[in-house]
């Protein structure tokens, strides 16, 4: 059960939710966070830091909602993530940043980030209520069996394309849905996750029956197939020719586009979500159960092969982020 937890401050900080997370979660979202250039006491640019910041998603727990209420101005860190978002601004205004594309997002508006899609927000002047759905993206759209919706469409369009409620009653319809999402968490009722599971599917059938008809397929909904099946078979390695047959693609052209999309090869972006799978299920294990059953059970070799490859994607060994994870539980950096 989700907690959301909200302090008004009067300084300029963000106010951090309570996630309420439980340790039976399996599917991990994690983002990097971070505004990509900072400025050096020097005056000379220097690259930001990534603060990598990690949740767990699974059939029961599809998604994530966290509400905030910031004081303007201010410009809370930037982040990139897989998952993709959902936000709607009750009051205030902010403007979101998706590279150089500018958007003004108002009360009764909506922004909609695709997975892996860079983005920060800048909070203008006074206070700013708004609330972030994180998706599991290879649960959108388990409410029906009919597949007559494409669930993930209005993550995938470009910025330009992607509608634009300006009008009182389209505002009144995010509005509705936002403050519905925020009430039935409050009231706890029994089945309020399904409830809110629901409507957050009626809000996004509600824009994609907005959206403009695209016969060619973009980047991204190319290599999809190879993104969820690398999320669905974590426990052994995948390779380029599967991944590639999955889409329809060569091996040359899977690589290059997959490339082109995600910024890293298939090979590190698979062995990534194997890694990450793995530790989740570490926190979870009692302690007598040996590293060599892990990285058998997450496919690889042997337990130094499975060694390396954890510090080279998160950069500490097992051990080391066990004692991360038990001395903060459901936010690792």
């Amino acid at each position: 059960m989700v907690s959301i937890k909200i302090r008004i401050k009067t300084e300029k900080t963000r106010i951090k939710p309570n996630y309420g997370l439980k340790k039976t979660e399996k599917r991990l979202y994690w983002k990097q966070q971070g505004n990509g250039v900072a400025v050096g006491t020097n005056g000379q640019n220097k690259r930001a830091k990534f603060k990598k910041v990690f949740h767990t998603f699974d059939m029961v727990n599809p998604f994530l909602l966290e509400e905030y209420m910031e004081h303007g101005p201010a410009e809370p860190p930037g982040d990139m993530h897989f998952s993709p978002q959902i936000l709607m601004v009750l009051s205030g205004a902010m403007e979101m940043h998706y590279g150089n594309f500018k958007v003004i997002c108002q009360s009764g508006e909506f922004c909609l980030t695709g997975p892996w899609e860079p983005h920060r927000a800048r909070i203008l002047p006074g206070l700013c209520h708004y609330i972030v759905i994180t998706l599991d993206i290879a649960l959108i759209g388990a409410v029906s069996s009919f597949h007559d919706v494409d669930w993930a469409y209005p993550f995938l369009i470009p910025k330009k394309e992607q509608p634009r409620f300006s009008s009182r009653r389209e505002r009144a319809v995010i509005l509705r849905a936002a403050r519905y999402l925020l009430r039935i968490q409050k009231q706890n009722n029994p089945g309020f996750r399904s409830y809110q599971w629901l409507e957050i599917h009626r809000l996004i059938w509600h824009i994609q029956t907005r959206l403009p008809k695209r016969d060619t397929p973009r980047t991204l909904e190319k290599i999809y197939p190879a993104i969820v099946l690398a999320w669905n078979e974590v426990t052994r390695l995948i390779s380029l020719d599967e991944a590639s047959q999955a889409c329809g693609l060569s091996r040359s052209r899977f690589s290059d586009l997959f490339k082109q999309e995600t910024g890293m090869a298939f090979g590190d972006f698979a062995l990534r979500i194997r890694i990450n799978a793995a530790a989740i299920i570490m926190t979870e294990r009692e302690s007598g159960n040996s590293m060599k059953q892990i990285s058998a059970d997450f496919g690889f070799s042997d337990v130094s092969h499975f060694y390396r490859s954890f510090r080279k994607i998160l950069g500490c060994t097992p051990v080391e982020f066990v004692q991360k994870q038990k001395r903060s539980d459901s936010v690792l950096s």
